[in-house]
């Protein structure tokens, strides 16, 4: 369009098709925004439900509650309950953050805090083993 411009000077046709042009580069620019910007929402979405879905509203109100009857019973057990129930809070929200996947290993961690909380409700009715193989070789 520029080497027609010297060539031929300023015409309607250069000026139409150079129009044309840049509307639809600003059309397409438009378009692939709008698509970024919705799939950045949905994934946002994601990562809300799958916290919500890990958490599970009646796990903390189970662990509430055995945090308030332990506080008034053994008020030493309910310190060790709160921090493991504010670990189990901060491993879901780092989780949020990450743009990765999750090593196996904070998993691991997190599966024991939530089963630690878990063994302070049900007392002797939870127990657990671990066993975990090496699986590099």
């Amino acid at each position: 369009m520029i080497v027609l411009l010297f060539f031929y000077g300023i015409s309607l046709l250069n000026i139409g098709i150079m129009l044309s042009i840049i509307c639809m580069f600003m059309t397409s620019y438009r378009e692939y925004y709008i698509a970024s910007v919705k799939k950045e929402r949905e994934l946002a979405d994601l990562r809300i439900r799958m916290l919500i879905s890990q958490i599970g509203p009646h796990f903390i109100y189970n662990s509430l509650s055995t945090i308030h009857y332990l506080c008034t019973k053994e008020p030493q057990e309910a310190a060790d309950a709160v921090g493991e129930f504010s670990a189990f809070l901060r491993n879901n929200l780092d989780a949020l953050e990450l743009k990765r996947n999750i090593p196996f290993e904070n998993e691991r961690e997190h599966v024991k805090v939530y089963l630690a909380l878990e063994k302070r409700r049900f007392g002797e009715r939870v127990k657990v083993r671990f066993q975990f193989t090496n699986m590099r070789k």
